[in-house]
């Protein structure tokens, strides 16, 4: 038996649609618009209330548009997704985000295009974060009197100061991020820095 649903003016897929927080859109062969959910709505600005059956420059600027229904042409006709970063302000979504695009079809063949954006502001900010901490330890290891390496957790190079470097440069091949503290050990004993190890 199938399921009842709601197939009146706004259904129970259009319902669920509309509480993705993700913007989510459809375009049918020529670039319009046959879907968006309420998110994806909140990306275009206020004047985006009817959106179904415009096309991109409705929306933004004809070089935006182009640039978006590229893609989308590009994705109707290899059937090959898209997916880009971008990192522009826009109403809705956050700064930095992922653009996917995908080819979808019916049971009788009409092919639409579907994308989603997904924020990825916060991914962003941790990352920076990240590496303006890591600047700031490099400053102060420079400030140290002696030679300091760091590894990670799993013996992976993470940093050393310009000290440990001029100390020990046969191991500086070992000093890129992501080698191991074996294969540094290795050097060091080839080149005679380390008697036993």
């Amino acid at each position: 038996m199938s399921p009842n649903f709601d197939t009146g003016p706004r259904s129970v897929f259009e319902a669920i649609l509309d509480e993705l927080p993700n913007p989510v859109f459809a375009k049918d062969r020529e670039l319009r618009f046959v879907l968006a959910n309420r998110a994806f709505k909140r990306t275009l600005g206020d004047e985006a209330t009817e959106i179904l059956g415009r096309r991109a420059a409705d929306f933004t600027t004809p070089e935006f548009a182009e640039t978006f229904e590229s893609s989308e042409r590009r994705v109707l006709e290899t059937r090959e997704d898209f997916e880009v970063e971008e990192d522009f302000d826009q109403p809705g979504i956050g700064k930095y985000r992922i653009v996917r695009k995908c080819r979808v079809e019916t049971e009788s063949g009409t092919p639409y295009v579907v994308g989603a954006l997904f924020d990825i502001s916060d991914i962003r900010k941790r990352e920076n974060d990240a590496e303006d901490a890591r600047r700031q330890l490099a400053e102060v290891l420079e400030t140290l009197p002696a030679g300091v390496v760091i590894y990670d957790r799993d013996d992976r190079y993470v940093l050393a100061n310009r000290k440990m470097q001029e100390a020990l440069p046969a191991m500086i091949p070992a000093m890129r991020p992501g080698k191991s503290l074996r294969h540094a050990v290795e050097l060091a004993h080839d080149a005679g820095y380390f008697r036993q190890s």
